[in-house]
Order: structure tokens, then sequence, then C-alpha cells
């Protein structure tokens, strides 16, 4: 019961991570050098 409850915590914090990650990184990708987005 409570790892299926971690789960679905993981899970969840996973994808909001991942999309403010996407939104931060989305921002700021016209001011950042080409190469350090390739690094990534």
């Amino acid at each position: 019961m409570m790892i299926k409850f971690l789960a679905k915590v993981a899970e969840k914090y996973a994808k909001a991570t991942n999309t403010a990650c996407l939104v931060f990184w989305i921002g700021h990708q016209p001011k950042m050098p080409a190469s350090l987005i390739k690094k990534d």
C-alpha cells in the first residue's frame, strides 16, 4: 500500500519537475549560447 502511494507521488513529482524544467529551458533558450544547449 505504501509503496504504491510513494510511486504515485514520485510520478506526479517527476512530471511537475519535468514541466517546470521544460518551461524554464524554453524561457531561457534564446539567451543561452548554442554551445550550452548542445552540451545538455
